[in-house]
């Protein structure tokens, strides 16, 4: 009995080609109800809750690390959708938190030996970024007011840790086009909250906005959103064109 290993290995393909739509439409579910969540004051959440949840998230993370990142980037938008505070010393955002999960999954991983990957050797740009924070632990010192120089520093500290995550899962031009999908994901729960709020604002609706009239959909600011969109514009274009070189000659000038 003989194997049809190229058949095989193909059929393999698509499951995960599958498997990886299937997260796609998971994240953006999964941005849409945090929001619901957060209007409807189920958010954040209490401390029995965020400790389940934290377990299960840790599994999937050690699981699939790589599905763990694609979340995350998903997630990254929801920047006034607070996952947990009180009990933590800062206020808990859904990225931070699937940060922290993925940070803590690599590290079990790695010292477990059981990483598929192995970690990037800092590059000099990196030590860059890195020397951020002793030099900005050093202004505790001299603060008039330590406890809140503390808190901002230790959320400098977790962006670097985040910083260096990205480069370990940004190797190549595929990683970069399927983290590129995802952000785009993620742009579709920030444009239909957008669009809920200016029509929820036209029609004597509760668009939950910060200021009157302008929309700001998951950001604390409209200027925000603006900017957000501008840069996500220009993602989609680059995703564009990295996909489809030859059907996107005319959008570009040359």
């Amino acid at each position: 009995m003989t194997v049809d290993f190229e058949n095989y290995f193909e059929n393999l393909k698509n499951i995960l080609k599958k498997e990886i739509s299937i997260l796609w439409i998971f994240s953006v579910a999964l941005g849409l109800a945090l929001i619901v969540l957060s209007v409807k004051h189920k958010l954040p959440l209490g401390t029995g809750d965020f400790v389940f949840i934290s377990i299960l998230a840790l599994c999937a993370a050690l699981y699939r690390p790589r599905w763990a990142f694609y979340i995350f980037v998903s997630l990254v938008p929801l920047e006034n959708v607070i996952l947990a505070s009180g009990f933590l010393p800062i206020q808990l955002r859904p990225y931070q938190f699937a940060g922290a999960i993925l940070a803590i999954a690599i590290i079990i991983l790695w010292l477990a030996k059981r990483l598929k990957f192995k970690l990037l050797k800092p590059a000099w740009i990196d030590w860059l970024v890195f020397s951020l924070v002793p030099l900005s632990f050093l202004s505790v010192i001299n603060s008039p007011v330590r406890n809140i120089s503390l808190k901002n520093n230790l959320i400098l500290f977790s962006f670097v840790i985040l910083y260096y995550i990205a480069r370990n899962f940004l190797r190549s031009r595929k990683d970069i086009i399927g983290t590129a999908c995802f952000f785009v994901g993620s742009n579709l729960v920030v444009l239909f909250y957008g669009f809920y709020q200016v029509f929820a604002d036209k029609f004597g609706g509760k668009s939950f906005e910060v200021m009157f009239g302008r929309p700001n959909s998951t950001f604390t600011e409209p200027d925000w959103l603006g900017i957000f969109l501008c840069f996500s514009l220009a993602i989609l274009l680059s995703l564009l064109y990295c996909c489809h070189p030859e059907r996107s000659r005319g959008i570009y000038m040359e």
